[in-house]
């Protein structure tokens, strides 16, 4: 029942099927889909905002400071994957700038479902979040990570 369709299809659909494709196609655009997929969309909008929902809310409920350090250590190791992410896909796009068009093309085929998983997460809760939740803050904080990591794509690119 946690798995909307949604989650499904990003999780069980579009994940596998990028990562998979590498198995028999290791071509720059190949590489290019997987990594906008994995780094940017799943690490790099999913995680960050499912930590910092978690983290944010066991702060202000002052509950469990061991598992909110460990989240703190576990997010400062997914920024190092986004950061190795940021790199491959800067060092890919230079070589090769029609790869820029597959990858803006990956990530924005998939940002409205990751903002659905989010908007789903709390569907189950109706008008009543715990721990003073927003749902259309995790939102706006989900599209602020992924446009963080639009920048830097940009920046490399210029």
């Amino acid at each position: 029942r946690y798995y909307t369709d949604s989650y499904r299809h990003i999780f069980f659909e579009e994940l596998p099927g990028a990562l998979d494709k590498l198995l028999t196609d290791p071509s720059p655009r190949a590489q290019v889909i997987a990594v906008a997929t994995y780094h940017m969309i799943v690490e790099g909008v999913l995680a960050e905002t499912g930590y910092y929902a978690a983290q944010r809310a066991l702060q202000a409920s002052g509950r469990l400071p061991g598992l909110v350090r460990a989240m703190q250590l576990i997010q400062r190791d997914e920024a190092r994957h986004i950061a190795f992410g940021i790199a491959l896909l800067q060092r890919l796009v230079s070589e090769d700038g029609a790869l820029w068009d597959v990858l803006m093309a990956r990530m924005n085929e998939l940002l409205p479902t990751a903002l659905d998983i989010i908007g789903d997460a709390f569907a189950p809760y109706g008008a009543t979040i715990p721990f003073g939740i927003v749902p259309a803050e995790m939102v706006e904080y989900a599209a602020t990570q992924f446009n963080h990591r639009l920048n830097a794509l940009e920046r490399a690119r210029a």
